[in-house]
């Protein structure tokens, strides 16, 4: 003889009707999965992608890799998930994914200096450019790269670049 089962009176009403509302509310948190930063973050870091590969010093994936456990690490997070608070490859693949819009790893080469145009007045350009942008930007705000990874030949590795602009 089959069982019937009856819920104590305290139990709560598992067999009610959901609101339409909160399925679709839902389905909409599993479908945009869990971040680990925010939107608003994810966002910057994009932006600095893009400028510096604007400016002819793309990050691979190590860098941004490294780039994010530094925005990490000044903002107090830590992430169990990440060893040492430096977000893995998987991790880094899935974010050039969920910005595939905007961003691109691909292959990068040397290119001429005829091509790339460097002169003098160039080069004052850049600096007087420079200059205007970082008027009134707080000294903690701007980040110092040393010469340590510049260099006029980057081989053939994949770096990251805005989406539709040629890599060399």
């Amino acid at each position: 003889m089959p069982r019937n089962y009856k819920p104590k009176p305290e139990a709560r009403p598992y067999n009610k009707a959901f609101e339409s509302e909160d399925l679709i509310k839902a389905a909409a948190d599993v479908k945009g999965g869990q971040t680990i930063i925010s939107p608003v973050t994810e966002n910057c870091i994009v932006e600095h992608l893009l400028a510096v590969s604007e400016w002819g010093f793309p990050f691979d994936i190590i860098d941004l890799r490294m780039a994010v456990k530094r925005v990490l690490d000044k903002d107090g997070v830590t992430v169990n998930r990440f060893k040492d608070n430096v977000p893995g490859e998987d991790w880094a693949q899935s974010f050039m994914k969920g910005h595939k819009d905007r961003i691109k790893n691909r292959m990068c080469q040397n290119i001429s200096k005829k091509r790339a145009g460097v002169s003098v007045d160039s080069i004052n350009e850049y600096f007087a450019e420079l200059a205007r942008t970082l008027e009134g930007v707080p000294p903690e705000n701007i980040i110092n790269y040393d010469e340590t990874n510049l260099t006029d030949d980057p081989g053939r590795r994949r770096m990251i670049f805005k989406r539709g602009v040629n890599g060399s």
